[in-house]
């Protein structure tokens, strides 16, 4: 299409993009509530029935065993992330990421904080245990040995 001026194009292109792309974008935005009974979820196209939680639930559940196997060789790949998440999972609150933890373990030379010994693989250990209310914070974990963090229990 051959236009007259440069400005001709520009309105032709603006015009356009006002009667084409701007009205689907409104559309998309359009949400419809998820079809699973009981959830407050919403979906945005109306070829999706599923909200995005409740479509990986059912994908989760059609394929329990590629999921596990996806699951654990994420977690072999992942495990100081997967620890982290899992502690914020156990805390009652607080937040204590694996970066904090490297460098703790670093600060402690890569000793036990009871017995003293050099060991390869520490265990993120409550000085106060949540059990008791304390949080996953900081302050409150030091690197333990197995052993030293098993005897201690939850008292």
């Amino acid at each position: 299409m051959a236009f007259k001026s440069k400005e001709a194009e520009k309105e032709y292109k603006a015009r356009w993009f006002r009667e084409h792309y701007v009205p689907r974008q409104r559309q998309s935005r359009l949400r419809f509530p998820c079809s699973t009974e009981g959830c407050s979820g919403m979906y945005a196209w109306s070829n999706l029935k599923l909200c995005k939680p409740c479509s990986k639930r059912t994908w989760h559940q059609r394929n329990p065993e590629t999921h596990r196997r996806l699951t654990l060789s994420w977690s072999k790949a992942n495990r100081p992330k997967k620890n982290s998440i899992q502690n914020r999972r156990r805390a009652a609150g607080g937040n204590f990421p694996a970066e904090a933890w490297e460098a703790l373990v670093f600060a402690f030379g890569h000793l036990c904080a009871y017995c003293h010994q050099r060991i390869s693989r520490l265990e993120q250990d409550h000085i106060i245990p949540l059990a008791r209310g304390e949080l996953h914070v900081a302050g409150n974990i030091v690197p333990a040995c197995r052993s030293c963090n098993a005897s201690k229990g939850a008292h």
